[in-house]
Formats: C-alpha cells, sequence, structure tokens
C-alpha cells in the first residue's frame, strides 16, 4: 500500500511509457504484471494490488523456507537481547575470520 501510495503505478507506467518490455527479468517481479494488467484495463488497482500482495507473500513463504535450510545461516530471535546476542555472534565470526587467513598466511 505505501509503495503504491508513493507512485509505483505512475512508475510502471513511465516505464512501459519508455518501451521497457514486460517480459524483461527486471518487469517480472511481483507487481510489475499486475500493475500493467490495471493500466491496460484488465484488472482493477484493488485487484492488482491484493494479487501482488498475495504472490509476494508467496515468494516471501518461499525463500524463508529455502533459506532456513541453509546451514551457513544462523536465525535470531527478536526480542530485548537481540542487538547484543548479534553483537557477540558478529565478533565471534570475526574472530574466527582472522584465526582461519592467520593460519592460512
Amino acid at each position: 500500500d505505501d509503495m503504491i501510495a508513493r507512485g509505483w503505478l505512475d512508475e510502471v507506467q513511465r516505464l512501459l511509457d519508455m518501451g521497457y518490455s514486460l517480459t524483461l527479468p527486471s518487469m517480472t517481479s511481483s507487481g510489475y504484471r499486475e500493475l500493467a494488467a490495471h493500466l491496460r484495463g484488465e484488472l482493477s488497482l484493488a485487484d492488482a494490488v491484493a494479487r501482488t500482495k498475495f504472490s509476494t507473500h508467496a515468494f516471501a513463504r518461499r525463500q524463508y523456507v529455502w533459506l532456513r535450510k541453509d546451514p551457513r545461516l544462523e536465525w535470531f530471535s527478536i526480542g530485548p537481547h537481540l542487538l547484543d546476542h548479534v553483537r557477540r555472534r558478529v565478533g565471534a565470526y570475526l574472530r574466527e575470520r582472522r584465526g582461519d587467513e592467520r593460519r592460512s598466511a
């Protein structure tokens, strides 16, 4: 909703007016096709926004599931000690990296 309020629909219109095709990879991300369909009169703005929200949410779910499987990533719980915990983990990571660099030199 905020992106629409800040001119996303106008951005899509300008890109189309400049000749950018909806088949370009940059124009296939969530929302561009839906907003273009609205601009062509194929969807109401409410439907275009609803479809964009749905596809964005679905993408985020797939990304979350994929990222959860990556053993290189560490997930942090939001809470009062989040910043302290992240600082400790980043510090430990940097110390490990420095140690690896010294051992390989």
